[in-house]
Order: structure tokens, then C-alpha cells, then sequence
């Protein structure tokens, strides 16, 4: 009952964004540890360098959350759409050939 259309969480889930990164959640999954790791060792090295550790830490998530969703949307169009649609091309030209006027399946 809790994802029925017209409970709230039904209606918040049906968000256009929501249902963005829900479409883009298997490429965030995949993207992120790449955005993630190299802001982890410049924030080690303003650590050493002084720089406070709490701003460090908020920095780190407001700009590792967009930077990942920004590596995933374009992951998500080059890859998941983009090359997919292009090899189902290829693919489909190499296994089926196209039928003839007149000629049934």
C-alpha cells in the first residue's frame, strides 16, 4: 500500500527526477567510485595541508553527489543509449535480413 499511486511515497517516487536516477542508477553505480577516488585524495592533501576537515567533508559530498550524477547521466546517454542503439543496429544486420516486398516472415 505504502507505493500505491496515490499514497504520498507513491506520488514523491513518481517525481520526474526521481525516475531519472532511478534510470540512471546502474550507471551511478559503476561511475561513482571513479568520481569518488580522486576527490578522496585531494581532500587528503588539504587535510595535510591544514584545511578544516568538516568543510572538507561537506565540499566532498555536495561535490562528489553532483559530479557523479553529472558522470552517469552522460554514461547513461554515450553508453546505455547511445551505443546500445547503434550495436542493435549492427547486430540486428548481421543475424536477421530484412524481409522483401510481398515475402511473409
Amino acid at each position: 500500500m505504502a507505493l500505491a499511486p496515490e499514497s504520498g511515497l507513491g506520488k514523491a517516487l513518481s517525481a520526474p527526477a526521481l525516475q531519472y536516477v532511478g534510470k540512471i542508477s546502474y550507471s551511478l553505480y559503476l561511475v561513482h567510485p571513479f568520481v569518488l577516488f580522486p576527490l578522496q585524495v585531494i581532500g587528503l592533501k588539504l587535510v595535510a595541508a591544514g584545511v578544516d576537515r568538516w568543510l572538507l567533508w561537506a565540499a566532498f559530498i555536495a561535490l562528489g553527489l553532483v559530479l557523479s550524477m553529472v558522470a552517469s547521466a552522460i554514461s547513461y546517454e554515450l553508453i546505455e543509449v547511445r551505443l546500445r542503439r547503434l550495436l542493435d543496429g549492427a547486430i540486428r544486420g548481421m543475424f536477421f535480413r530484412p524481409l522483401k516486398v510481398g515475402q511473409s516472415a
